[in-house]
């Protein structure tokens, strides 16, 4: 059991082109590049969800701006969902994810061979303490019950009057069952007033490409490099008093 250090902060890059273009100096046959993180969170049940569709390039062949022509389909559980070009390399469209699920995707272009992947949908993460909307001291704290298929989370505490915030990242131990979140920093930072908390959990996918190997060119797909991985979010409001 681990207690958030509230003075670390994590920059969340969910659809991060550089690291998704910039990954080696290796020359590749063309093929996909994709970037994608699937959201799911415990207050929507349809979400707008997007994949970066791009390709890569030998070293002296002049690139195109975007792969506005691919076929992406997503499936999950007993549903097909094809993603459509929106803009910028982007291809969305709404879905019902619940925790837990495998979902995968496909990707066809001519001239490229076919790209699969495949996540599991983490969560839910679920809040044992406070109740929402209750009011806490400065000597209470959060606790989060770890959940499955969770890799790393992200959290931050903000005041609403002010909207100053404090962020954290924990990432858990094998034997973790609970998350603590002191309240004291942020009393003593950000004084008494109403808050909201947000909590993101990350896949393992999404872990192994941005924070465990830098160096890696994929993480959840084959027949091409990038990330396909998924989160889960939940959020909870309270009144903090001395």
């Amino acid at each position: 059991m681990k207690k958030f250090n509230a003075a670390m902060s994590l920059l969340i890059l969910i659809f991060c082109s550089f690291h998704c273009d910039s990954i080696t100096d290796t020359e590749y046959d063309n093929q996909f590049n994709i970037c994608g993180v699937l959201r799911a969170d415990a207050y929507s049940i349809l979400m707008v969800q997007e994949v970066r569709v791009d390709q890569t390039y030998k070293m002296d062949e002049r690139s195109e701006p975007w792969v506005d022509d691919a076929f992406v389909l997503l499936s999950y559980r007993t549903q097909l969902d094809t993603l459509y070009y929106y803009d910028g390399g982007l291809y969305h469209d709404y879905c019902d994810f619940e925790p837990l699920d495998t979902v995968s995707i496909m990707a066809i272009k001519d001239g490229l061979d076919t790209l699969f992947g495949s996540t599991i949908i983490p969560g839910p993460i679920s809040i044992i303490h406070p109740n929402p909307h209750n009011t806490v001291s400065f000597s209470d704290s959060i606790i989060l019950k770890i959940c499955d298929n969770g890799a790393m989370y992200y959290g931050y505490g903000e005041k609403i009057e002010g909207w100053d915030r404090l962020e954290a990242y924990y990432l858990p131990e094998e034997n973790d069952t609970l998350i603590i979140i002191p309240l004291q920093g942020f009393g003593d930072y950000l004084g008494v007033g109403y808050y909201h908390f947000q909590f993101v959990v990350f896949d393992s996918n999404y872990y192994n490409y941005f924070i465990d190997n830098d160096s890696i060119v994929s993480a959840g797909v084959t027949g091409g490099i990038g990330l396909f991985g998924s989160s889960y979010m939940t959020e909870i409001y309270f009144e903090l008093v001395e």
